[in-house]
């Protein structure tokens, strides 16, 4: 009878541990997976993503468009927007008459940017607040996506003042809009 009680007691011990480490690793599973949405992983991200384009700029490697740091559908809207361009006039394309790298047309070698804040976050899509130091500050917005298990840039969003009124550029809802406008036409 001993026995049987000492053996019952070893057995519920085994089973209680087997469901601890299936309930730990379910866990530590889900943390892995919720980490993406943390915000010093899409700070991260963020960071690296310009690190890595910075590196090219201060190489003298010259403009790229990146794509690889930009969304799906970002990218097929500037694709048909120059599509839909006239030869003539290919800098009617939003956002084509500057780089939206370094906020500018050109670029100096002490070029920088920082995360200031990141937000909004959702299963698929978050914002980043940005100061690039060009040879002026300028912050800039960014809306991401979660794409392929990364995130990556779905908009630039600039502030301007001109003439004391503040315009927002949202380079995608432009693009949108230019790629409609052509469309019509």
């Amino acid at each position: 009878m001993k026995n049987r009680i000492f053996l019952s007691f070893i057995c519920m011990a085994f089973v209680l541990t087997a469901c601890n480490q299936k309930n730990s690793t379910k866990s530590e599973q889900t943390d892995a997976n919720d980490s993406i949405h943390a915000v010093a992983f899409i700070n991260n991200r963020v960071t690296q993503i310009y690190d890595t384009i910075y590196a090219n700029y201060k190489k003298d490697l010259g403009y790229n468009d990146y794509l690889q740091f930009t969304s799906t559908e970002y990218n097929k809207l500037r694709q048909e927007a120059r599509e839909l361009t006239p030869d003539e006039t290919p800098l009617d394309v939003p956002g084509s008459d500057y780089d939206h790298w370094v906020m500018g047309q050109d670029y100096n070698k002490d070029l920088r940017m920082e995360v200031l804040s990141v937000s909004d976050i959702e299963p698929n899509t978050a914002t980043a607040v940005i100061r690039v130091y060009n040879f002026e500050p300028q912050d800039v917005t960014l809306k991401l996506v979660l794409e392929n298990g990364n995130w990556m840039i779905d908009s630039f969003v600039s502030t301007f003042d001109v003439n004391g009124d503040t315009i927002h550029f949202d380079e995608k809802q432009e693009l949108k809009e230019y790629v409609a406008g052509l469309k019509k036409k």
